[in-house]
């Protein structure tokens, strides 16, 4: 399980993938009504590829936005797959195309996506070369579709991954987008830039994020704040420079929040250092978000991922032990909700190939 999207308490979906021996990835959606978990059948053609994780927006139980890349390598021109539900039948099309001059077999990468509200919602893409997901890529961008008119949002070339997407409105859209490639696994780091940017309706406006730090996710707060994890600036294990942490903006300067008991692991000797790759408000002023020991990517084994709270200038932790290997790639709290959702996979068994199980958790405050 690879997303999660939570316009109500009682309307929660979950997307995720099979990744079968043949090299093909079909969707997996999941409805939860506030009783029960029902599967959301998709259409037949709407396929995936392994490895890409499938993201998913929803502003209601009839506003169901579902992204994949487009499964196949191909010259010239590129593009994402989106299906749309509206509570009772499904279409589905093609992503705005970019031109990716210099690429022989480009391949689309969708690394976030967020529902502004009804028939309005964005999602961040990545081309690179197929041949090659560590060559440089040749285009990143967001694109909107606001009731039915799509429309492309061209970031720098030093910007190779949007991390993170967070829609408060319709005119108030924040994202995140960084010169690494981050928990995407995109292409390859081509500079240390972490820029938090703000959508007003009308155009995107751009605030640098603070040096040496480096975002894997963004959660708008109001018109005027947010917050950004990854890593920060810090004195962490073995004397590293950085560890695991959150920025606060509050529209007119930055405030540091080091996580350091998520960096050392509730305790626990490693031999990494933990990142906060995904994030949502807690409805008061703080957050939760999940601490991995390395960016999680889709058929990757699962690492020990924690659960953490911030909140009156204080982190606690919850800890996941319990639940075996598991990675979480996404967190979604619904409004007025005090239930977390967080999806993932996990181990199933310890046996060859380490076959995976996809995870929904659910954390009641």
């Amino acid at each position: 399980m690879s997303g999660v999207s939570a316009p109500g308490s009682n309307d929660v979906w979950a997307v995720g993938g099979t990744l079968t021996n043949s090299d093909q990835s079909f969707p997996v959606l999941e409805h939860w009504d506030g009783r029960a978990w029902k599967t959301v059948k998709m259409p037949a053609s709407f396929k995936g590829f392994p490895f890409d994780p499938y993201q998913i927006a929803a502003s209601s139980a009839a506003d169901v936005w579902v992204f994949t890349p487009a499964g196949e390598p191909k010259t010239g021109p590129a593009a994402g797959r989106w299906a749309h539900w509206n509570g009772r039948s499904w279409t589905t099309g093609a992503l705005p195309s970019v031109l990716v001059a210099g690429n022989n077999s480009p391949s689309v990468t969708i690394t976030a996506a967020a529902a502004a509200g009804p028939g309005d919602v964005w999602v961040g893409v990545t081309v690179s070369d197929w041949n090659t997901k560590s060559g440089l890529p040749a285009a990143t961008f967001l694109a909107n579709d606001d009731r039915g008119t799509w429309r492309t949002y061209r970031l720098p070339a030093s910007l190779v991954d949007v991390a993170g997407i967070s829609a408060l409105s319709r005119a108030d859209v924040w994202a995140v987008a960084t010169g690494d490639p981050g928990t995407s696994g995109v292409a390859s780091g081509v500079s240390n830039d972490s820029v938090l940017m703000r959508f007003n309706g009308r155009s995107w406006q751009s605030i640098p994020e603070p040096k040496g730090a480096y975002a894997d996710a963004v959660a708008g707060v109001s018109a005027h704040s947010a917050w950004v994890t990854g890593l920060v600036p810090g004195k962490g294990p073995d004397h590293v420079t950085y560890v695991a942490g959150a920025a606060y903006w509050n529209g007119a300067r930055w405030t540091i929040v080091p996580d350091v008991a998520a960096d050392e692991g509730f305790g626990q000797e490693t031999d990494y250092v933990d990142a906060l790759t995904s994030v949502t408000p807690d409805g008061r002023g703080g957050l939760w978000t999940v601490a991995e020991g390395y960016a999680p990517i889709v058929g990757s084994l699962p690492g020990p991922a924690s659960l953490w709270h911030y909140a009156n200038g204080r982190w606690t932790g919850v800890q996941l032990g319990s639940l075996g290997d598991l990675s979480l790639f996404q967190l979604a709290r619904a409004p007025g909700s005090g239930s977390v959702w967080a999806v993932g996979t996990a181990v199933a068994a310890a046996t060859p190939g380490y076959p995976e199980d996809g995870s929904i958790l659910r954390y009641q405050n």
